[in-house]
């Protein structure tokens, strides 16, 4: 039986955390209490002894605070897969990420595939149509995860160039 890959969370609403160094277990310092927002990704700790099925807690990393660690309920986290978790990564609000995870699975943009007609709305500006042309990793864009690529089909968008290249890669 070979390892399995840590699962994947986002909490469901907020809490308390610690920073987890290496000297202060070594010591009697007090373990620095950290605030951790709702839609914080997080990877549990020990996943070989993790059984969701018989725990009612879990100790976790909290993947968007480095060196930080809680434990956690089961009931207060949503189970994310390792394709939306990569879409996730690349999300800087986490009550948006929490909207994602928790909207309507039909209506969701995490279930969103290459082809899909989707609404897109840019900053500043008002909504237009578009297509799902990509999803997937942009190293030139962002270090780790996923991007969804889109080819906005709105007559007269001037919002940018959506024909699926970066800098002289295109996807």
């Amino acid at each position: 039986m070979g390892l399995r890959e840590p699962p994947l969370y986002l909490l469901g609403k907020d809490a308390t955390g610690w920073l987890s160094t290496d000297t202060r277990y070594l010591s009697n310092q007090q373990m620095e209490v950290v605030e951790v927002a709702r839609g914080s990704l997080l990877r549990v700790d020990n996943s070989h002894n993790f059984d969701p099925y018989k725990t009612v807690s879990v100790t976790v990393s909290v993947l968007d605070i480095q060196g930080v660690k809680m434990t956690a309920l089961l009931k207060d986290l949503v189970v994310v897969s390792k394709d939306d978790f990569q879409l996730l990564c690349n999300v800087n609000s986490l009550e948006t990420r929490f909207r994602l995870v928790t909207a309507n699975s039909s209506t969701s943009a995490l279930n969103r595939r290459v082809g899909d007609l989707v609404t897109f709305t840019p900053s500043g500006s008002r909504p237009v149509r578009a297509l799902v042309r990509y999803i997937g990793p942009v190293p030139e864009l962002v270090g780790s995860g996923s991007l969804v690529g889109l080819q906005v089909i709105e007559q007269g968008w001037e919002g940018g160039n959506t024909d699926g290249s970066v800098g002289e890669r295109s996807y």
